[in-house]
């Protein structure tokens, strides 16, 4: 497969960048906040031992991205659990997915 893209810093690519990932929405509005910003999306989830949309809400993006012959880089992902006082386990971490507590 042949790499395709935009030269970066060009100011076209933020725009191409925006207008292509347009349509991902995430599944759960309410339990879910997506920002899409440039070249980089956000996705805030609510995890409890009683609710957890992460998965399914990951697994969307990821076909997404295979149905628009786009590469999501895992390596460069990165999944942030903030707590505040709460005693409760820390969710186990998606899968592929590295789980660090400070950006």
């Amino acid at each position: 497969m042949e790499n395709r893209g935009v030269p970066q810093g060009t100011i076209v690519g933020p725009v191409l960048f925006s207008i292509m990932i347009n349509d991902i929405r995430s599944r759960n509005n309410s339990r879910t906040l997506l920002v899409k910003y440039a070249d980089d999306i956000t996705l805030s989830t609510y995890r409890a031992s009683n609710y957890d949309c992460a998965p399914e809400e990951v697994d969307s993006i990821k076909k997404w991205a295979t149905e628009n012959k786009v590469s999501i880089n895992l390596a460069k992902t990165k999944e942030l659990v903030v707590r505040g006082r709460s005693k409760a386990p820390i969710p186990t971490p998606l899968p592929g997915i590295e789980q660090v507590d400070n950006i």
